[in-house]
């Protein structure tokens, strides 16, 4: 299998087969039915099963509910696609499969436990509140995607005990849906494309990177029995598991060492979930079982790392707030932009990119409505680098023509067989980055911000740092669009409400909001007070202290900068404003970027010394040149006590050696001991940077060629799709003209079967048909009066039954059947009647089968004296067409004589 960004990897289905085998460093739970029967029933939560299918899709649900047990306690809906002509068969067709009830849902219909519903022909469907809503597809519809359309449903109403498989299909019906479960927390399930008639639809879901498994349907039962009794998943779930003390801190911990992606600040009830999803896939109860398998298995970290960065993300996600952005924002962006005719939006936590293309193709519209050429440049990032070089490809699904307007759809997208992917023009007004936006440094300078639903997931105090950020890379007025389920809480006096139910704020104060620091060592820092609120009704006395604390470290105590590991200031004292300036462009806090060049290379080499030698570094005269001034300084880098699991902090020291300001070029300060070795480091590392420069141009020329091969095949690829298209097409017309054809002969047959019948009936003659064992198939209304025959008699023995003239009648079939031609044979019953049988052997051209054909014919009249004519004459009487000699006439005549 290829992965997104274009690698092989054997990740998803090698990892899910593992999942299948119990592990050495857990226990896996083992099910048995008696178990699931326990606590199981309609009035308590339980898992709800979406099955999407298309074509070939009926042998994988054949085999699906063949393995299924009937209490599983699950409840499953099958979203097919069905002729809107045809009546289906659906539901016959699995009767046979399951002996769960199967049924047909009707519009309101509430989803049970172990049963299984079957969505009707041209239908869309959603559940809400544990409902299935039925609808007509919409007039005019261009692409009917119904298992997207409850999938996505799915997700919605039910979150985390939604279960979405995708089975075989052609198209791309459901990859949209498997993605909105599974970032509702549910799980995800493919069918293997090895095993499926059409690969279409599973390919197109396991490219979204959202399978939690992927497995042929023989396979999906058991795991799906083993997942949801799983002891951390299985329903009721109102009381959550607790993980151990410090186990999210050790998972984070893990996933920081092996990815760089740092999850510790992200909300616990976030973590707890998402954890306990990938132990109930992995199947291990315990936690030091799954970190020991997390170590053990880096597919597994990468899938919960997945798991974890999972957004919820889609072209104009909430429609309503979208318009108000498109209404009141983005012209209040265009005005206020005449002068520069330049607009920079920044989308952190962009995900796969539908957000940003969204906005993007806003923004192109307004500048043409405008007929003005403004400079639009978008700037998407994420810390998930798979989804940003998924976001670049800007290559979709053809589900989003569901969710972008017919007119924007033709615009900026073109169509590439059952995917879309946006025009070139607007791709190049995107720039995507990999960015921690916890870390790294901000844009600037920008006019719209656009993060919605990322916020949700942090803990309070990294919210905080998060608005300080923004408020410092918007421009005045600049403006702040969310998700539905965030606002900007405790900084109203930074943000105003535009649209509080659109989530959109503007920026009021041009001062920064400082983020939260870092706690420093006791030893060092006298704790900081928090900021007063004059509303909030404190003591006096506390704002006045704070006021004097600030004064006195103002004026007396040397100016001091508290760095970390990577020389970003976390605290800093006395006067720094005095020796710091913020340069122009992105936001920076590492203090080599802050100070004058100049001091930035001596700074450097101190705070390499006393890294390196864990001791105090000073250094004297070192010049510190202003606009119109040089001061010499004092430059002294002192390590701080490390707290007990806390980063190494340092502390800078910056003193004037004299008081006096020294003229620029009164004279120089003594040589720095430390110069020759600096200039020499520099050298050094630029050497190295040459050389690592060089490697990768190399590399970029090789990817380069790789590009062009790939491209290549891309193209041949394309081609074979295209052709293999136009053999679907000529498969579907032969499908319909051999369909309209079985059609014809089902009305021909029902048409002769209906005369059969008639004819039957009417003829007055008794008849009855006969299997090779001498089983009733089928007889007339006359052979029922004759042999007193009921309806229930048919598919019964005829040597089970009590009439005389059967007993005859069994003999002469047997012989008929043995000696393969007609037996005839009158036989006298009860009550002085004669009936004359008939039996001829009975076969099916092209059968094996065979049997007899009986016919009855009372003759009892023949026995009546008033049939004599006269001694010397014989009366011939017509039977079934043959002419007969009355036998009863010839034997009275013989005793005459």
């Amino acid at each position: 299998m290829t992965r997104m960004d274009g690698r092989k990897d054997n990740g998803p289905l090698k990892m899910k087969r593992q999942n299948r085998r119990p592990l050495k460093a857990g226990r896996p739970a083992v099910v048995s039915d008696k178990q699931e029967k326990v606590g199981r029933g309609d009035h308590l939560p339980f898992y709800v099963v979406g099955l999407g299918a298309s074509a070939g899709g009926l042998d994988a649900l054949n085999t699906f509910f063949s393995a299924m047990p009937p209490a599983s306690g699950m409840a499953f809906v099958v979203v097919q696609h069905l002729s809107p002509d045809y009546k289906s068969q659906l539901v016959a067709l699995l009767k046979r499969r399951t002996s769960m009830p199967v049924v047909q849902i009707t519009d309101g219909m509430a989803v049970r436990a172990n049963h299984v519903h079957v969505i009707p022909p041209n239908k869309c469907m959603v559940i809400f509140q544990g409902k299935l809503l039925l609808a007509p597809f919409p007039r005019g519809a261009g692409l009917k995607l119904p298992i997207d359309h409850f999938f996505m449903a799915l997700a919605q109403d039910q979150a985390e005990r939604g279960i979405a498989i995708s089975l075989s299909g052609t198209g791309s019906d459901g990859a949209r849906g498997v993605r909105a479960v599974k970032e509702a927390g549910g799980l995800v399930i493919v069918q293997d494309e090895c095993s499926a008639l059409f690969n279409g639809m599973p390919h197109s879901a396991i490219a979204t990177g959202m399978a939690d498994c992927i497995l042929p349907p023989a396979e999906m039962p058991a795991f799906l029995r083993r997942f949801v009794n799983h002891p951390l998943l299985a329903p009721p779930r109102f009381n959550r598991w607790s993980p151990p003390e410090g186990a999210l801190e050790k998972m984070s911990a893990l996933i920081r060492a092996q990815t760089g992606v740092d999850f510790t600040h992200y909300k616990r009830s976030t973590l707890v979930r998402r954890l306990e999803r990938r132990m109930g896939i992995s199947q291990i109860e315990n936690f030091d079982h799954y970190l020991e398998f997390l170590q053990q298995t880096p597919d597994e970290l990468a899938a919960l790392k997945t798991d974890l960065l999972i957004s919820v993300t889609r072209f104009f996600r909430d429609a309503e707030a979208f318009r108000v952005l498109k209404a009141t924002v983005i012209p209040a962006l265009f005005a206020g932009a005449e002068k520069e005719q330049s607009i920079r939006v920044w989308v952190p936590g962009c995900a796969t990119g539908e957000e940003v293309y969204s906005i993007a193709m806003l923004l192109q519209e307004h500048a043409a409505m405008l007929a003005v050429d403004y400079s639009i440049k978008v700037f998407a990032t994420d810390v998930n680098a798979a989804a940003v070089n998924f976001a670049g490809t800007g290559r979709y699904p053809a589900g989003v023509a569901m969710d972008v307007p017919a007119e924007l759809l033709a615009k900026y997208f073109t169509q590439e067989g059952d995917a879309y992917r946006v025009h070139r023009h607007l791709r190049e007004k995107v720039v995507f980055a990999t960015q921690n936006l916890l870390r790294d440094p901000p844009f600037t300078r920008v006019n719209l911000i656009s993060c919605r639903n990322l916020l949700i997931y942090l803990q309070t105090a990294r919210q905080h740092k998060v608005f300080a950020l923004f408020h410092f890379a918007l421009q005045p007025q600049g403006y702040l669009f969310l998700g539905s389920s965030e606002t900007v809480g405790e900084r109203q006096n930074a943000f105003e409400s535009v649209d509080s139910k659109a989530r959109i704020y503007r920026k009021l104060s041009s001062d920064s909001l400082v983020p939260p620091t870092a706690v420093l060592h006791p030893s060092w820092v006298v704790p900081a007070l928090e900021r007063v609120n004059p509303l909030s009704g404190a003591p006096r006395q506390e704002a006045l202290r704070e006021t004097i604390h600030a004064n006195l470290l103002a004026d007396f105590v040397p100016t001091c900068f508290a760095v970390n590991e990577q020389n970003e200031v976390l605290y800093s004292f006395g006067q720094p404003g005095n020796f710091t300036a913020l340069p122009t462009g992105p936001a920076q806090l590492n203090l080599l970027k802050l100070v004058p060049r100049t001091v930035a290379g001596t700074l450097n080499a101190a705070l390499s010394r006393a890294r390196k030698e864990s001791g105090v570094v000073s250094y004297r005269g070192v010049k510190w040149k202003g606009r119109d001034t040089t001061r010499l300084l004092q430059l002294t880098v002192k390590p701080m006590p490390a707290a007990a699991e806390g980063p190494s902090v340092l502390l800078v020291f910056l003193e004037e050696v004299n008081a006096r300001p020294v003229a620029v070029g009164a004279g120089d300060a003594p040589p720095s001991p430390f110069t020759d070795d600096h200039v020499a480091a520099l050298e050094q590392e630029l050497l190295t940077t040459r050389q690592d420069l060089q490697t990768a141009m190399h590399t970029q020329q090789a990817s380069h060629e790789e590009l062009q091969s790939i491209n290549e095949e891309l193209i041949a690829a394309n081609e074979e799709l295209q052709s293999g298209n136009e053999e679907l097409e000529s498969i579907n017309e032969e499908l319909s003209t051999l369909n309209f054809e079985y059609q014809r002969k089902n009305e021909e047959l029902l048409v002769s079967n209906n005369d059969l019948e008639n004819l039957l009936r009417t003829a007055e003659i008794g008849t009855i048909f006969l299997d090779a064992t001498l089983r009733i198939r089928k007889f007339t209304p006359v052979a029922a009066e004759e042999l007193n025959l009921l309806a229930g008699d048919a598919d019964r023995l005829l040597t089970d039954l009590s009439h005389p003239l059967l007993r005859e009648l069994a003999k002469a079939a047997q012989q008929a059947m043995a000696e393969k031609r007609a037996t005839e044979l009158i036989v006298e019953a009860q009550g002085r009647s004669w009936y004359l049988l008939r039996v001829s052997p009975y076969s099916r051209e092209g059968a094996s089968e065979h049997g007899a054909v009986a016919t009855i014919l009372n003759v009892s009249r023949l026995r009546q004296p008033s049939v004599f004519l006269s001694d010397n004459k014989t009366e011939s009487i017509e039977v079934c067409g043959v002419k007969k000699t009355n036998p009863t006439q010839r034997c009275a005549s013989k005793r005459k004589k």
